[in-house]
């Protein structure tokens, strides 16, 4: 099932190919680069799959910690709205031991309000 995903790792700023999802404002390019901090690293994940990304998470490293977002209301996770559930498991299975690898400790996450997750 997930032979047909692949998740791609990208240092900032990145290039999202026909995105399955809509996109959040503070997780594009131009937002992403008012959070940044000198020395920040920022990377990002795509889960890719059939020529469309079907997911995508930026994370923020700072030391020994993920953020995402760094510096805004919210960050998180973009999906497609109709991707299985296995199937967004093993992105972010492909996300933590990625982190896990760089040496991260913890990870922080804000995602959107229920409100505005329609």
């Amino acid at each position: 099932m997930n032979s047909t995903y692949s998740i791609h790792v990208y240092p900032f700023p990145e290039t999202v190919s026909q995105p399955l999802f809509e996109r959040f404002l503070f997780n594009e390019t131009s937002h992403l680069k008012t959070q940044a901090q000198p020395g920040d690293q920022v990377l990002t994940f795509l889960l890719e799959g059939d020529g469309f990304t079907h997911a995508r998470l930026v994370i923020f490293v700072v030391n020994d910690k993920g953020m995402s977002p760094r510096r805004a209301t919210f960050g998180g996770i973009e999906s497609y709205p109709e991707i299985p559930s296995e199937t967004l498991l093993f992105f972010i299975q492909g996300v933590l031991d990625h982190l896990k690898k760089q040496g991260l400790t913890r990870l922080l996450i804000r995602s959107l309000p229920d409100g505005l997750n329609s």
